[in-house]
């Protein structure tokens, strides 16, 4: 039976179906607003550092958000941050179909990381509060339906903006997102939220707890690093990746393949979590991730055959998709259920970190070497990190004490 679940509505909406289908609307909006937001920029006539300015903005706006998203969630319960997390995309999508400027670009690519800000520790916090036998479970299918959304958003981008124009893609994706919003505010609410009048509304006080959890916790010290693994694909996917592949040869069309290919690896091995999570021990499915992403990253060093890139490609997938779910599933398990939205917020931030230091980091290295030098530095790098991984966080999860000791508290 599923923790949480209040009486259905009259549409008869299940919590596990609503969250589900918010995330696959939430993350098809925010891709087509992800692909399509630079490209429109660049017909305007916008120069790429304007464009690299914009980007980062989105970015930086959902790292410094996480954490009183997170907050703000454990304060008020999970389905009004959703609810604002539509809204602001809803912004969005109006912004960049008004947009002829920079500052309103940059002003529309900041709700768009409000939105990622509010979503992110909601979402991810409902869909482990539901039933925390199944907590594994859920969750994998969560990042299975991210997987999906992706790869819809992408192929919705390309294929309305090149036959139908930006302006009725970004319509297109406000579209999605209202459905998303109609959907959050029908999905029933969590038993949790009624108890959580008592958490602290001061964000000094939300800032020292989260960072007592942070430094006291083993267990969401490896979420965080999991999601800063995470991120490294995803990051490159929207910057260096599509360079990389042109570079050798490929076309856009190609390039789209790939990325579907990548997502499509994702969403197997999202669907599949709940079976490892309970055959394997969660330090080796986290050394396998940083394996796999480490080894992928070797091969791309070498390789410009498509046969190679291929098995590549999803392997780094499947490494992707374990450090997703693993992120989220070790916060799960070792934070107690009233400030699941604060843990959730501060392993979001390692994953924006990612997401703004590693394109930078690969632009600053790329102007003084070449991509194999940097793939197969970066590789090597993961690699030696998951024999330190092995060895540093050898406990397990579960009976954590701190999480045994917040739990107490409410």
């Amino acid at each position: 039976m599923e923790l949480g679940r209040s009486k259905r509505n009259s549409f008869h909406i299940t919590p596990q179906a609503g969250i589900l289908g918010g995330t696959y609307f939430f993350v098809t909006s925010l891709t087509i607003y992800t692909i399509l937001a630079p490209l429109r920029m660049l017909e305007l006539g916008f120069s790429m550092p304007q464009i690299g300015g914009v980007v980062a903005t989105a970015a930086l706006i959902s790292l410094l958000g996480q954490l009183p998203g997170g907050a703000f969630c454990d304060r008020c319960g999970q389905r009004l941050p959703l609810v604002l997390s539509f809204l602001s995309l809803c912004i969005v999508g109006i912004g960049l179909i008004l947009s002829d400027t920079l500052l309103l670009f940059a002003i529309s690519m900041a709700f768009r990381g409000l939105s990622g800000s509010f979503f992110w520790p909601a979402g991810q916090s409902y869909a482990s509060l539901l039933d925390p036998n199944r907590a594994a479970l859920i969750l994998g299918r969560q990042t299975g339906a991210m997987a999906v959304a992706t790869i819809s958003g992408a192929l919705l981008a390309g294929y309305v903006a090149a036959f139908f124009g930006f302006t009725q893609a970004f319509t297109l994706a406000i579209v999605f997102t209202v459905m998303g919003m109609i959907l959050s505010y029908l999905t029933p609410k969590l038993k949790e939220e009624v108890d959580n009048k008592s958490n602290p509304s001061s964000f000094a006080v939300v800032f020292k707890n989260a960072l007592h959890m942070l430094t006291a916790n083993r267990s969401l010290q490896l979420a965080v690093f999991c999601a800063f693994i995470a991120a490294i694909p995803i990051g490159l996917s929207g910057s260096f990746y599509p360079v990389y592949f042109v570079s050798l040869g490929y076309d856009e069309r190609m390039v789209g393949i790939l990325s579907a290919l990548l997502n499509l690896a994702v969403l197997v091995t999202g669907m599949a979590f709940g079976f490892l999570h309970k055959r394997f021990p969660f330090q080796l499915l986290v050394i396998a991730s940083l394996l796999g992403m480490g080894f992928s990253m070797v091969f791309l060093a070498g390789g410009a055959e498509l046969y190679l890139i291929i098995p590549v490609i999803v392997l780094q997938g499947v490494a992707l998709g374990l450090a997703a779910v693993l992120r989220v599933s070790l916060a799960s398990e070792c934070t107690a259920a009233r400030q699941r939205g604060v843990a959730i917020g501060v392993v979001e931030m390692g994953f924006c970190v990612s997401l703004i230091t590693i394109p930078l980091s690969f632009g600053f290295a790329l102007a003084r070497v070449d991509y194999s030098t940097v793939f197969l530095t970066l590789g090597a790098i993961l690699i030696f990190l998951s024999f330190i991984a092995g060895n540093v966080f050898r406990r397990p999860v579960a009976n954590n004490p701190l999480a045994e000791t917040m739990s107490k508290t409410e």
